[in-house]
Formats: C-alpha cells, sequence, structure tokens
C-alpha cells in the first residue's frame, strides 16, 4: 500500500517516542529459549522481525517461515542445530537473495546435517537432526566478510558446545559493535569469555538467568536526528528513554551529527537534540561499525547540500535491498554525482550534492527496504513524497508513520 507524505513543518518542540531495539531483543531472545525462559525480557519490541523470531522459537509446527529477517533466519538455524531440532525453513524472495553460504557451512564444520530443496546453500532448506550430538571440533574460523551475523549466531549457541571453544575469523569485520553486544549479552548472563585480536574463546559456563529490559533503539532515532538536521527554524526534541549505554554501535550518530550541526544533550527524560549550529560542508563518515546510519545521513546530506565522503560502505550491498546501489540512483536522479571506489578496506563512496534538488511532487520506491522508506520520508519536508509500500516499516519501527505524523502540523 503506498502512502502519500505531504510537504509539512515540524514542531518546535516534541517528544519523540522510539521502538526498543530490535538487535538487544533478538540476541537475548537466542539466550533465554536456551534458558527456556522468554518471559524474562522487558519492553520487548513489536518489529516483525523481532515477532518472526518469537513466533520461529515457540512454534511445535516441522515448518517455519521466518519472513525476511536476516537475523531471525540466522539466529533461528543455529538454535534449531544445537537443539536438535528437524525443521524446514523458508523465507521470503528478498532473504533468499541474501548471503548465508557462510553459516551452512560452518554450521556442516560443526556436524549440522542439512538438505537444500531447491539450490545448494539457498532457502529453502531442511535442517535434520544429528545422530552424533557432541561437537568434534574446539576451534572454527568464520568468515564474516559479508555479515557479522555468522559469528553472532555461533557464539549465541556455543555454550551449549560444552566445551571450551575458539573462534577465529577472516574477512573485513564489518559492525564489530554487533560483536561487542553479543559478548556483552552473554556475559551478563553468566558465559565466561576471553577477547583477542583475531579471537573469541569461549569458556566451559552456562547460561544462568536474568531479567533484562531492553534499551530504546538508536537506529531507529537516526533518522529524528537527520529530519531536525534538515530544518531551517529551531527545533528542541526530546528523544525519549534514549541513553548513552555503549552498547549499541549506532550510538555513534549523535557524534555524527555535530558535524551536521545537531546538539545532543542527556536529560531525565532521555535525549534531547537541538539544530542551528553550524556545519560543514563535506563530511567524512567511516560506516563499517554503522552501516545502519547511511541510508538517512545519505538523504539528509543531500538536502543540506553536504558534500559526503562514506568510508567501508561495500556492506551496504548486501541489506534487506542493495542500499548503496540504491540511493546512488536516487541522488543521481535528483542532480547529485557519485562516485563508488574500490580501495584497500573495501569501498567507498563520494557525493557532491552541490547540485541535489528534488521536485514538488516525488515518487520513491523502498525496494522492500525498511530503512530506505524511513529515510525517503526526509523529503517531505521540501516536497509531497509518494512511497510505494508504507509498511515495510514494520520491520523495525511499526510506529513510524504515526510517530512522523505527531511531530509534523
Amino acid at each position: 500500500m503506498s502512502l502519500r507524505l505531504e510537504k509539512r513543518i515540524f514542531l518546535k518542540r516534541a517528544n519523540i517516542f522510539l521502538p526498543s531495539s530490535k538487535s538487544i531483543a533478538n540476541r537475548l531472545l537466542i539466550i533465554n529459549a536456551l534458558l527456556n525462559n522468554i518471559e524474562a525480557i522487558e519492553n520487548m519490541p513489536t518489529s516483525k522481525d523481532t515477532q518472526d523470531l518469537i513466533a520461529a522459537l515457540q512454534s511445535d509446527s516441522y515448518d517455519i517461515h521466518v519472513g525476511d529477517g536476516g537475523t531471525t533466519f540466522r539466529f533461528v538455524l543455529a538454535y534449531f542445530f544445537i537443539t536438535n531440532q528437524e525443521k524446514i525453513i523458508e523465507a521470503t524472495t528478498s532473504l533468499k537473495s541474501r548471503p548465508h553460504k557462510t553459516l551452512f557451512e560452518t554450521l556442516e564444520k560443526l556436524g549440522a546435517k542439512i538438505e537444500f530443496l531447491n539450490k545448494a546453500y539457498q532457502l529453502p532448506i531442511k535442517i535434520c537432526k544429528r545422530d552424533q550430538l557432541e561437537i568434534q571440533i574446539s576451534e572454527l574460523e568464520v568468515d564474516i566478510d559479508k555479515s557479522n551475523q555468522f559469528l553472532t549466531a555461533l557464539l549465541l549457541i556455543s555454550p551449549s558446545f560444552n566445551k571450551e571453544f575458539k573462534f577465529f575469523w577472516k574477512g573485513n569485520f564489518v559492525s564489530k559493535s554487533y560483536i561487542d553486544m553479543t559478548l556483552y549479552l552473554m556475559s551478563q548472563h553468566g558465559i565466561k569469555i576471553s577477547k583477542k585480536p583475531n579471537s573469541i574463546t569461549i569458556h566451559p559456563s552456562f547460561y544462568q538467568r536474568k531479567s533484562f529490559k531492553v534499551e530504546a533503539d538508536w537506529s531507529s532515532a537516526a533518522f529524528f536526528y537527520a529530519l531536525a538536521a534538515i530544518q531551517e527554524s529551531p527545533i528542541e526534541w526530546v528523544l525519549i528513554d534514549l541513553f548513552k549505554s555503549g552498547l549499541q554501535g549506532d550510538e555513534r550518530i549523535a557524534d555524527i551529527m555535530i558535524e551536521f550541526g545537531i546538539e545532543s544533550k542527556e536529560t531525565d527524560q532521555g535525549v534531547l537534540i537541538r539544530n542551528g549550529n553550524k556545519f560543514k560542508d563535506t563530511i567524512e563518515i567511516d560506516f563499517n561499525n554503522c552501516p545502519d546510519l547511511f541510508p538517512p545521513i545519505a538523504i539528509c546530506a543531500a538536502m543540506k547540500k553536504v558534500n559526503l565522503i562514506g568510508l567501508q560502505v561495500q556492506h551496504l550491498h548486501h541489506k534487506e535491498s542493495d542500499r548503496l546501489s540504491e540511493l546512488k540512483g536516487f541522488l543521481e536522479q535528483h542532480g547529485s554525482s557519485v562516485k563508488i571506489l574500490e580501495t584497500m578496506d573495501g569501498e567507498m563512496v563520494t557525493v557532491d550534492n552541490s547540485n541535489f534538488q528534488v521536485a514538488e511532487n516525488i515518487n520513491v520506491f523502498s525496494q522492500n527496504d525498511h530503512r530506505l522508506a524511513m529515510s525517503y520520508s526526509l523529503l517531505s519536508y521540501r516536497s509531497i513524497v509518494t512511497i510505494d509500500d508504507e509498511t515495510v516499516v514494520k520491520k523495525s519501527f511499526p510506529d513510524f508513520w504515526k510517530v512522523f505524523d505527531s511531530i509534523s502540523c
């Protein structure tokens, strides 16, 4: 269902209510499923990814559909392996096109029996029961070049190996902050961990029951930071119950937005953001540990006619859509000059936004990508925007359009 966003003025003062972090919640769900203690998680997000994960973990069905969540599928597959359940797992077309081969291969090294029901190393699959339950190896190298979720899924189930186990990795470590989040949550639930620059060792230990409240989501906050930065009139918005804990890598948006003229201040209610400070003509950002921030920052930079240099953006090709290519096409269509260059560390993008301009009426396409849809909403500050599918935001922020409307007039 398409959505028409009228050109709008935003409130000078507003309280903004964010969803809780699905990244934290999804990790806690696997930990607590292994403890048979899902009820211990407070402030559970209503995002579709998390609800799909809950449904899969609690289902008695032989056939499991994981929706379009990469995290949901990868975590569920590892969980069914370690709990020795036989399941057929299906997913949406968009998820089938995303990379999973590394996880299949590493699980097979651990002893998994996987049948590929269509094409090799692609969904749908059948995860079979194992005759040999004991994990025969004590160390494993994981290729994390396309996604850290492969390593995260294995780390979460590794205490059930019942032995000391060492993980190595190869590839460029994308979104290292999410691995740090995983290790923190595991340690908070009783797991003993040793970490070195190129390895992680899980020592014999068991998950322990613990109540945990999921904090507000910084990835969702990024869209309102970007929206605040493009406002020409002064605003003061409070992002309710958002606090800096160091657990979420996308907290970095607060520091990045200083360069776009946004001031952040922690209050008892949450983070207060103000606009109006000076901003730079050209801003350089390394997105290796915060790739989800690229879409709102890219649109924000274009609307402010700020030139953008994005480092280590290669992982944006492997999200719900090829975000890098999609945004490149959109920006070029509206006057920006975009170049993607190969570097020793991967890809970098340079964007000259000096000629960026959108028409009074504009149609945009989400490509079934929640972060693209929410980023394109920023355009309604200057244009009437029609987004092809309003429902995609359910993946991470089901109330986004309601919250977006609540701060405008």
